[in-house]
């Protein structure tokens, strides 16, 4: 059968309906199960234990030697989160936006976009480590924009291959 975590599929639930199918374009049910199975990939799941950080086991001590700035079962990095509760305006000044973070997420994360808008990468990286439910969110927050950028990032695909017909390498 399929790869089972049961903590991993209890944050899920717990998180399940901050982003609708119009926002998500695919049913609830697929959209969960594709929280689930990035929860339980990037946690190293597989291994029976999942790891809110990346990183390695030191043979000498035994103790878990984190890398890289990602955390949370869904490896999300503070500057991802940020990005979610933040808009950037024409003069690129910014100020915390709940486009991708609405009150749903706050409710399920404890944590409003102003808040999280606030807070150092120091800030974002312990609360991604010490809140489950926030790297859920998260994760399923990168979806959405991405797939509302969908089109944009189409045309963008569309050029660069353009761009790669025309500079044939000699």
């Amino acid at each position: 059968g399929a790869p089972r975590n049961q903590a991993i599929r209890d944050i899920v639930d717990k998180v399940s309906g901050v982003y609708g199918e119009n926002e998500t374009g695919m049913p609830k049910e697929d959209f969960e199960n594709l929280l689930y199975h990035t929860g339980f990939h990037e946690s190293g799941a597989i291994g029976g234990t999942p790891r809110a950080s990346q990183g390695y086991l030191d043979s000498t001590t035994g103790e878990w030697v984190t890398q890289g700035p990602a955390r949370s079962y869904w490896q999300v990095e503070p500057s991802t989160l940020r990005d979610l509760v933040t808009a950037r305006q024409g003069d690129m000044s910014t100020n915390p936006t709940s486009a991708y973070w609405g009150p749903e997420a706050r409710r399920r994360t404890g944590h409003s976009a102003e808040d999280l808008y606030g807070m150092t990468d120091e800030q974002l990286s312990q609360l991604l480590e010490a809140n489950p439910s926030l790297g859920a969110v998260a994760a399923g927050g990168k979806y959405v924009k991405s797939m509302r950028n969908a089109p944009v990032n189409q045309v963008m695909d569309a050029n660069e291959e353009l761009e790669s017909i025309w500079n044939i390498p000699e």
